[in-house]
């Protein structure tokens, strides 16, 4: 930022203004969350998923919604029960890249609950106390960093016991508990008391042309024999 504000004094304003550093620099992040994750993807997953639904009609667009959720956490709910790993499975093959890189790191203990870490690129302190590293970066996911299972495997301990609860199998078993129940079509629904007034549809306007349902993507630049 400092470096920002001697080259581009415009640029440094506006990110000081668009929100505080907590929400989107990554150093300042609140390791409360175990969630380093600053894109919404999360957003985009869900919107990919109703695409079909989000060109119906608003009550029919929710019953669609609502009946895909209450599918999809059955299907998630079931097989969560038959998966026989401690980690949720995206959480376990995280560990176990972090893992493979562990063996370039050394570990020296300080006879506390400290411990040096030496390897290729630079050196870090993990508290295995406290469950954190100077890299900050077990901190700010909540998943051991490499470091930190450098340290776990020269204790010979268990690093599944060094990630955070959010991650554990046993947590999505409680999540998945909670389903959605099946209700009546829109036939059955009770009828409301008469309001005194008659509630007319929201005036649309249609746009011009076909409606887009793909993101359009960005050109490609095609390279040609000639140069050109």
């Amino acid at each position: 930022m400092d470096a920002l504000r001697i080259i581009y004094p415009q640029a440094h304003q506006y990110l000081l203004g668009v929100a505080p550093k907590e929400k989107w620099v990554k150093a300042y992040f609140s390791s409360h969350v175990c969630c380093d994750v600053i894109l919404n993807n999360i957003c985009e997953t869900s919107n990919s998923k109703i695409a079909i639904a989000q060109e119906l009609a608003i009550i029919t667009m929710l019953k669609e919604i609502r009946t895909s959720q209450m599918e999809r956490i059955q299907i998630r709910g079931q097989w969560i029960k038959t998966y026989d790993h401690v980690l949720s499975p995206v959480i376990k093959e995280i560990v176990d890249k972090l893992y493979v890189r562990a063996s370039s790191w050394r570990s020296t203990w300080n006879g506390e609950d400290l411990y040096q870490v030496s390897g290729p690129s630079a050196q870090y302190v993990v508290n295995m106390h406290e469950f954190t590293c100077s890299c900050r970066s077990w901190q700010l996911t909540g998943i051991s960093c490499t470091h930190a299972i450098a340290t776990i495997n020269k204790n010979e301990k268990d690093v599944s016991d060094y990630v955070s609860r959010y991650y554990l199998r046993s947590t999505m078993l409680i999540l998945y508990e909670n389903v959605l129940y099946p209700i009546n079509g829109m036939d059955n629904w009770s009828k409301t008391s008469d309001v005194g007034f008659e509630l007319a549809p929201p005036r649309t306007k249609r746009q011009h042309g076909r409606p887009k349902k793909l993101r359009r993507e960005e050109p490609q630049v095609r390279h040609h024999k000639n140069g050109s």
